[in-house]
């Protein structure tokens, strides 16, 4: 059993946008166990919201500061998105061009 001050700290960090395994691996146990106890506190998981649709202009714009080396997952962070979306959208520029970023309503 971990101390009351190790699960609040672990629900604060993933309320503040920490991953479940950051989170886990700040207070020194299973990313698992931080799952269950964000939900018991109705901090609810990270990532778990809604679909987020970027313009072009954002996109490219993160897919610029990540070939420039910032890391996916906290351009991710900041966008709303995951860092597997920033790294997609690298991909498909980088093999398919601009048009790949954009929607029907910007081409």
């Amino acid at each position: 059993m971990y101390p009351d001050e190790v699960r609040a700290e672990a629900v604060e960090a993933v309320r503040l946008g920490f991953s479940l395994a950051e989170a886990a691996e700040l207070v020194g146990c299973s990313k698992s166990t931080v799952g269950a106890w964000a939900l018991a506190a109705g901090a609810g998981r990270p990532g778990r919201g809604g679909a987020v649709h970027l313009p072009y202009d954002e996109k490219a714009g993160l897919v610029a500061r990540y070939e420039a080396g910032e890391r996916a997952a906290d351009l991710g962070r900041e966008a709303g998105v995951t860092g597997c979306a920033v790294t997609n959208w690298a991909r498909r520029l980088r093999e398919e061009g601009v048009l790949s970023l954009m929607t029907e309503d910007e081409c």
